[in-house]
């Protein structure tokens, strides 16, 4: 019996895997590229878009952890010591991005607030934090634990 190719689960996984890694990076840009603009950096309708591209953000990595974890259980070659080293730094990048999204949403929750409240210095603080500061170095670890999920894939 010959396998199927439009009925692969592991290929409909990894699909979901990449398709996931190229929404969260373009979230990520989009957090970026929000406050650029004048029309949105100072209004709740530039607020909004900011917690869509959270929701987002939120939303792609938890497929990546559960696509991730499919693919590294039925892989063969998770018991060499190698790619057991790629396994846990993965996590651990993962854990640091988790981290630093929780701090940027309590960032972004006293933004909002700021906002609303009419304090215009603590709001730009707040948003100059997230959006200069904390979104590129997700981005960066982004692109480190996708350079990693390819070294997975090759060794």
């Amino acid at each position: 019996m010959s396998k199927s190719l439009f009925l692969n689960l592991n290929l409909a996984v990894l699909f979901c895997h990449c398709f996931a890694m190229v929404v969260l990076v373009v979230a990520q840009v989009g957090v970026i590229l929000v406050p650029k603009f004048e029309k949105f950096a100072k209004n709740l309708q530039g607020l909004n878009l900011i917690k869509l591209f959270f929701i987002i953000i939120s939303t792609s990595l938890c497929v990546i952890l559960a696509s991730g974890a499919y693919m590294s259980s039925v892989s063969p070659k998770i018991h060499e010591p190698f790619v057991e080293m790629i396994v846990v730094a993965k996590l651990l990048l993962l854990l640091f991005f988790a981290v630093n999204l929780l701090y940027m949403v309590a960032k972004f929750v006293g933004a909002k607030r700021a906002f609303l409240r009419d304090e215009q210095i603590l709001f730009e603080e707040n948003l100059i934090l997230i959006t200069v500061y904390f979104t590129p170095l997700n981005l960066v670890l982004t692109l480190m634990a996708t350079y990693l999920g390819l070294a997975f894939r090759v060794f």
